[in-house]
């Protein structure tokens, strides 16, 4: 890659992402947010004078291509987790997860996507509770 300017940037994706939890892949994209509850009071004019943020959660969504060392072991791999599924997310070189470099998600929604006229891909969301660990109990 040749990068010309004046300012230096974060290109594309890290190549010291894993993943646990999940068959094998290529990742594509991700994308990490954050989110919490909000509650405000208000004085005797309506005027917010307290704002208390609470049940902080981290987002994150990946894009993956299902692959395989043959085609049948990437048509094993072409599968979605169930929602609740426990995955866990490492990254060494960009401590992105509350400073932590490996941090365990549970997988909100998954899909897959495929055409006639390219591969398939997996899109799975998933979320993570900051301030207090949230048991996971799968029933059918």
């Amino acid at each position: 890659m040749l990068m010309r300017g004046t300012k230096a940037v974060v290109w594309g994706m890290p190549n010291t992402l894993s993943v646990t939890g999940l068959t094998t892949f290529e990742p594509q994209s991700y994308q990490l947010s954050s989110e919490a509850d909000n509650a405000t009071a208000r004085d005797y004019q309506g005027d917010e004078i307290l704002s208390v943020w609470h049940n902080r959660k981290r987002n994150f969504t990946i894009e993956v291509i299902p692959t395989g060392a043959t085609i049948a072991d990437a048509k094993v791999a072409n599968v979605i987790p169930d929602p609740g599924t426990l995955i866990t997310i490492g990254d060494s070189a960009t401590p992105d997860f509350d400073g932590e470099i490996v941090t365990v998600f549970e997988c909100v929604r998954a899909s897959k996507s495929g055409s006639n006229t390219g591969n398939f891909s997996i899109s799975i969301e998933m979320r993570k509770h900051v301030d207090k660990a949230v048991q996971v109990a799968i029933t059918s």
